[in-house]
């Protein structure tokens, strides 16, 4: 019997089995360079929205003791740095600027709406001195804290109003929120 040129059943089954173990794991990649490609865009709305309340807070503390001799430690001419008197280093929800009333997230084109994804939190304390003997900087340290939820934990009605009141309950829970955090210092106008 004369052989025949060509393949064997064989040779076919390997090579469909090495295709079908590539195709795997191209498909494998994709999926996860799609979900990095989301996980970037939260992380950069979420950034954006950070920039926005530390932008707003700063804009406000422009209001600190303008324009009066009120005391140097009288942070009640602004909305956000009010009560903060001295500062209390606690956790507190951010709620919208004035003439808006309410606490809602924000979405990733930075409105406020119910069905936004990005909370914010801030927490404003004493600034740490550089280093000892060296004065204490005047002023209030802020941090910025927004969140949002991780893939298939998305219930707001376990935080409602972005979690307004339980801001220490949630700091626990770090592994069902993603996090972004921004620190300044603000500081009363300047009366000279």
């Amino acid at each position: 019997m004369k052989r025949q040129s060509g393949y064997t059943l064989i040779e076919v089954m390997m090579a469909l089995t090495v295709l079908a173990i590539g195709a795997a794991g191209i498909f494998a990649l994709q999926s996860v360079a799609i979900r990095g490609n989301s996980d970037a865009q939260d992380i950069t709305a979420a950034t954006n929205v950070a920039r926005w309340w530390i932008e707003l807070i700063k804009t406000d503390a422009v209001q600190w003791n303008f324009p009066g001799p009120t005391p140097a430690n009288d942070q009640n001419d602004t909305q956000y740095l009010a009560g903060q008197n001295p500062p209390t280093g606690n956790w507190v929800t951010l709620a919208q600027p004035a003439p808006a009333v309410g606490i809602l997230p924000m979405t990733r084109d930075g409105r406020f709406a119910a069905n936004g994804d990005f909370c914010a939190h801030a927490r404003f304390q004493t600034p740490t001195p550089a280093a000892v003997g060296v004065p204490q900087a005047p002023g209030i340290e802020v941090t910025v804290r927004v969140w949002w939820f991780k893939g298939g934990f998305h219930n707001a009605a376990v935080y409602p109003n972005c979690g307004a009141g339980q801001e220490a309950l949630m700091t626990p829970n770090l592994i069902r929120f993603h996090w972004v955090y921004l620190t300044t210092l603000v500081t009363p106008h300047d009366q000279s």
